[in-house]
């Protein structure tokens, strides 16, 4: 009744006292957590969700809600293994492998995500959203040939499904490449297809043309991709991304590295690896990750979420006497958690391991205060080339300015105000990097970025392709080919689209 009305605070004293009470009130426990979470405090309904599951072990009404806690927290490793916990306890249940498989997919762990879709596979005849996932998860492990069959298998179970066809189209070249874009395009003409499906497909489909060289007919497709997806999600609202880039620069208060002042880790192996989407990151992230001391660890997700917990627990605490100490506790929390992160998978000897998410350069301040040590490479690359890659590219929909070349240029804009504010903001060692002049000069450039990270030069930096690193990003393909300049002045085949306005 106190939760009903809406009396929370009081609510979860009194199931407190009645799960203290009756420890085994497994309903009681249930309680607790949804009303906490519904209090906003999603870390005290994880902890109490995990109590409760040391006392009635096994209890699937327990793992479920505990599980899914963790992902919307993006603790996807915890994630996955509760998920899995649930799918061994109901062995027959998909949907249970699936989001076990996705959130190891997260957290870079692709080797299981593929066994656990296979497994799920072993026991039936397969949904196309069970091909999909393996295929993704075949292409994240650089396995093309069996990406392709997973995709042809969700293909073949679902054919006016629009995001195998894509994919195939994405791994070309193939045999029945014109056959594929023939589907493309009667799949595209009618009128079967979600917002997102069309994007995806329409901007495949441009990828091929711009391929043979039929640049007009590349755009247009590249044109109502993005439209599709801008009417979904909409367009970029450039006031609020200038309130959140203002709020992210600001976090990191003088309150905030008074309270931390002595927790920052010693740990010098994390390497940021920053810019805008296309600028180069994956290349250079591979180039760095072929040398024998250090390790690549992809686009790591894990400094934004640790951000989005550090401002929705310590925001509403700046005035609170109990700040400093809340404060301390967290930021200790986070620093384990993100070494923990970085550190998966990377060999005992690794004197540098690079995160290699773009979006990081809004994060530098917080890198500075948990980790001193570390070094950032700041990558850079003509703007119109960068734009045209962007747009043509099939980004993530929280991406809203890739859907139109203003909003990209004004994105790239923001984004060279910010590196030149943490420039002269930050102590940390940053290293730019012209994409240009790294494709033209690839030793020079190669071997100053190895200088700058303290490592002694080895000659297979200049064989990135031949790389170690699991790459997850819409590079993958690309990089596994020796280092070329065939990108550099590609915007010339769409030079009218840059006529100043």
């Amino acid at each position: 009744m106190l939760a009903y009305l809406r009396r929370l605070d009081e609510a979860v004293e009194y199931l407190r006292d009645n799960v203290s009470m009756v420890p085994t009130h497994l309903e009681g426990w249930e309680t607790l957590a949804r009303v906490l979470k519904e209090s906003g405090k999603a870390e005290e309904a994880a902890q109490a969700l995990e109590q409760a599951n040391h006392l009635l072990p096994d209890n699937p009404r327990l793992i479920k809600p505990l599980a899914s806690l963790m992902l919307e927290s993006g603790h996807f490793r915890i994630a996955a293994n509760h998920y899995l916990r649930l799918s061994q306890l109901s062995p027959n249940n998909q949907d249970l492998r699936l989001k076990a498989g996705w959130a190891f997919d997260q957290c870079g762990e692709h080797s299981k995500a593929r066994d656990l879709y296979q497994d799920a596979l072993r026991r039936s005849s397969g949904t196309p959203e069970l091909w999909m996932a393996l295929a993704q998860s075949c292409e994240d492990l650089g396995k093309r040939e069996e990406a392709l069959e997973a995709y042809q298998r969700a293909h073949a179970v679902k054919p006016d499904w629009g995001l195998p066809l894509a994919a195939m189209l994405g791994l070309g070249p193939t045999n029945d490449m014109t056959q594929l874009l023939a589907k493309a395009d009667k799949l595209l003409s009618s009128t079967k297809l979600e917002a997102e499906e069309y994007s995806i497909l329409s901007k495949e489909v441009g990828k091929v043309l711009d391929k043979r060289g039929d640049y007009a007919g590349a755009m247009l497709h590249w044109h109502a991709g993005n439209s599709a997806k801008r009417k979904k999600y909409g367009a970029l609202d450039r006031a609020m991304l200038s309130r959140w880039t203002r709020q992210s620069l600001q976090f990191v208060s003088a309150e905030l590295r008074s309270a931390a002042e002595d927790l920052a880790s010693t740990d010098p192996r994390p390497v940021l690896v920053v810019g805008m989407p296309r600028s180069g990151t994956t290349l250079v992230e591979q180039i760095i990750s072929t040398h024998s001391k250090a390790y690549g660890r992809g686009e790591l997700q894990e400094l934004w979420w640790i951000e989005r917990r550090l401002m929705s627990r310590l925001q509403p605490m700046r005035d609170k006497p109990s700040f400093a100490v809340a404060a301390r506790a967290l930021i200790k929390e986070e620093i384990s958690n993100y070494l923990n992160e970085l550190t998966q998978g990377a060999p005992n000897d690794s004197i540098r391991i690079v995160d290699k998410a773009p979006l990081n350069f809004l994060r530098l301040g917080l890198i500075q205060l948990m980790f001193p040590l570390a070094h950032v490479i700041w990558c850079r690359r003509d703007a119109r080339d960068l734009a045209i890659s962007t747009y043509s590219e099939n980004m993530a929909p929280e991406a809203r300015f890739a859907t139109d070349l203003d909003d990209i240029a004004h994105y790239a804009a923001m984004q060279e105000q910010v590196m030149h504010h943490w420039q002269h903001n930050t102590q940390l060692p940053i290293l730019e990097v012209q994409y240009e002049r790294l494709v033209q000069e690839p030793r020079v450039v190669s071997k100053a970025m190895i200088e700058f990270l303290g490592l002694n030069w080895e000659q297979d930096c200049l064989s990135p392709h031949l790389g170690r690193s699991v790459i997850h990003t819409p590079s993958r393909w690309q990089v596994q080919q020796p280092i070329h300049h065939k990108s550099v002045g590609r915007w010339r085949h769409y030079s009218e689209h840059f006529v100043s306005k």
